[in-house]
């Protein structure tokens, strides 16, 4: 599978001596070479390019890629994501027209975690599936399916996972009140929407992720794995038509909460810009 071997060669360039000046650069690259010789892409989307990229004709498949080749806190942080998002592509449109999908549409996304160990987690129609690289072999073992935890009851640990954890806005405002007042909450930002909403997926809790995350590449992937893997999405993010390739919009998870809250925040728009 190409996205495996993306994130392999990623993993390995990020844990060697490397000293690239910078390695979204060298991450880009990587995604765009290996999909484009799959032969399964015809139009890719990268958070480091300003326009929709089209396959040579020779290569050219049916799929639509869109994807972050690499996020990092600061450049000395040993920890990175890379995240994406794979849609059929129209039939009856080319170009812009025909990567501007919803995420309902989607067949697959995934995200991958890089730090002392890497971690890959592929979603689609039958759920949600978490990979380890075996890096004395240089292959992926299947872990376990993602899924979110059972629901926390009061008194038990939470994760909060935000960046300004006293400023809390509407919708949530009313959630995180009930938590502080009746759990015992955790708070984490690491700076990487990725694995601060994995986390929350894995062990409950609410993520809400900054504003300025790029539809296509960031929010969908992870709205959708969310989703598979059993968790709630704040606001209906896989509903949004995009105007642009570059479409930002805020987003929050909710994993392992009784559901009434998260039924009564959906009832608040869908904050896109």
């Amino acid at each position: 599978m190409a996205v495996q071997n993306i994130v392999k060669i990623i993993s390995n360039f990020l844990q060697s001596s490397s000293t690239h000046p910078d390695p979204s650069v060298f991450c880009n690259q990587t995604w765009l070479d290996k999909l484009v010789k799959s032969g399964c892409v015809q139009l890719l989307v990268s958070r480091s390019a300003n326009a929709v990229i089209e396959v040579d004709q020779e290569h050219q498949g049916q799929l639509v890629v869109a994807f972050d080749p690499l996020s990092m806190p600061s450049a000395a942080s040993l920890t990175a994501s890379t995240t994406f998002g794979i849609w059929r592509r129209y039939e009856d449109q080319s170009g812009t027209s025909s990567v501007l999908q919803p995420g309902r549409e989607l067949l697959a996304a995934g995200l991958a975690l890089f730090g002392v160990r890497t971690r890959l987690v592929l979603a689609g129609e039958g759920g949600a599936n978490q990979y380890l690289l075996d890096k004395g072999v240089g292959e992926f073992i299947v872990e376990k399916p993602l899924t979110a935890p059972p629901l926390i009851g009061t008194g038990e640990q939470v994760i909060l996972a935000t960046a300004a954890p006293d400023c809390i806005e509407d919708p949530f405002d009313g959630l995180v009140k009930k938590l502080k007042t009746e759990n015992i909450v955790r708070y984490q930002h690491t700076g990487l929407a990725a694995l601060d909403c994995y986390d929350v997926m894995v062990g409950g809790g609410l993520w809400v992720g900054q504003a300025g995350l790029g539809l296509l590449y960031h929010a969908v992937p992870l709205a959708f794995i969310a989703e598979k893997g059993g968790g709630k999405v704040v606001p209906h993010i896989l509903e949004i038509i995009p105007s642009h390739i570059h479409q930002k919009v805020r987003l929050a998870v909710i994993s392992g909460l009784e559901t009434d809250w998260s039924q009564e925040i959906h009832g608040h728009g869908n904050g896109s810009r």
